[in-house]
């Protein structure tokens, strides 16, 4: 759903134990004999159009929030970052830093500094034996979509983990994984609330048949919402199948089917829902391919304390007009449906909030130099609710300029 982050959370331990592997990190890094570095500066300007900043259904919602009718505005953004590369032997550790500048025309009080770090790193202990280390944290403006306010309000998003991969004879492959996510999210009524879930998954893969790959997984999330009136804890549990299908190179196809419980006392208790997905991507030409994929799921709402079962799909389009010009273009809809109406808990008259949300994206790039990319970009959305006040449109229209100082 939408974008969210805060609180008072026993993170300490979560940030010892990440700098506990950077320091690691730099160990290996220091003392490995045969390595090669590659730095990537980068930085970007962009100008964009937003026709409804606050995410409101019309121009006297917005003189409630903001104490006038002012929907659209103009805002500068300006961005720094270093992405890195560092492989010794077989291991290989990445990393990035990126500090972001938003500089608005006329709603100044929205005028922030964001920033994102993160690393990762992708080893092999053995032939057949790897895996991936990493850890995120980002700073953002919190979604308006969700919060009746004007305030200038930070979401803070954590996510670390890591994933091991052991092939077994020449025919089968097991994964499994753990990642802790936390999500500090402060609401206009509620300052702290936080979400967390630690999520543990595991699956069984099938590699003996040419092009197709088989298989069956698990997935088990404990989570949490506090700081708000409408505190619990939860555990979801999910099991599929999958299958996989490569022809040729020219064309994909993947399934996963299943189905996911959701244990929350505060929700009724026990609920479960069919999940799964399908995906297909086609070369159509030699400059162009195309995707289509639907999907049901069941996911941790981060505005407050409810689950949310999300059915919908999504097309993709994607054309290389030449060898420097491309062109996207997608469309997404997603029907959602909540356990309870969001930020209050409790239901509505219309009964529980459900939502439709569509966007259609139009993408062109330009590759100027080798290093020099120029972007223009159109984006409309448009979410319809049952709850009148969570319903909206809004149009996004910009301009990018980037540099990145390529080895």
């Amino acid at each position: 759903m939408t974008n969210s982050s805060a609180v008072r959370v026993p993170s300490r331990t979560f940030e010892c134990r990440a700098w506990r592997g950077v320091i690691l990190s730099a160990a290996l890094w220091s003392g490995a004999a045969s390595a090669e570095l590659e730095l990537i500066p980068y930085a970007s300007s962009q100008l964009q159009y937003d026709s409804n900043v606050f995410r409101v259904s019309n121009t006297a919602a917005a003189q409630v929030i903001d104490g006038k009718q002012v929907r659209s505005d103009g805002v500068l953004s300006t961005v720094l970052g270093l992405e890195t590369n560092y492989l010794f032997g077989e291991q290989r550790l990445r990393g990035q830093i990126e500090g972001r500048r938003f500089d608005y025309k006329r709603i100044t009080g929205l005028n922030r500094f964001e920033y994102l770090f993160g690393g990762a790193l992708d080893w092999v202990l053995f032939s057949n034996v790897n895996g991936t280390v990493d850890f995120k944290q980002e700073r953002r403006l919190a979604s308006f979509a969700d919060r009746r306010t004007s305030r200038l309000i930070f979401d803070r998003d954590r996510i670390g983990g890591g994933q091991i991969n052991i092939v077994v004879g020449n025919d089968w492959r097991v994964e499994g994984g753990y990642h802790l996510h936390e999500l500090l999210a402060p609401l206009p009524t509620s300052p702290q609330f936080t979400l967390r879930e630690d999520t543990a998954t595991a699956a069984l893969k099938y590699l003996g048949v040419a092009r197709i790959t088989a298989g069956i997984g698990g997935e088990y999330v404990n989570g949490s919402f506090r700081g708000s009136p409408n505190d619990a804890n939860f555990n979801q549990y999910s099991g599929q199948a999958t299958l996989g299908y490569e022809a040729s190179g020219l064309s994909s196809f993947n399934l996963a089917v299943g189905v996911t419980t959701r244990d929350d006392p505060t929700q009724g208790g026990k609920n479960t829902e069919f999940t799964g997905n399908i995906g297909y991507k086609r070369q159509i030409t030699g400059k162009t391919s195309a995707g289509a994929r639907v999907f049901r799921r069941v996911v941790s709402y981060d505005a407050g304390a409810n689950s949310v079962v999300e059915t919908g799909g999504g097309v993709n389009v994607d054309w290389e007009a030449t060898s420097r010009i491309t062109v996207g273009t997608a469309f997404e809809y997603t029907n959602g449906a909540f356990s309870a109406t969001a930020l209050t808990g409790a239901p509505n008259a219309n009964g529980s909030r459900r939502d439709r949300y569509k966007s259609v994206t139009l993408n062109v790039s330009y590759e100027i130099l080798r290093w020099l990319q120029l972007r223009a970009y159109g984006t409309y959305q448009d979410r319809i609710s049952n709850i009148e006040t969570n319903s909206y449109n809004d149009a996004l229209t910009g301009l990018e300029l980037k540099v990145r100082f390529l080895p």
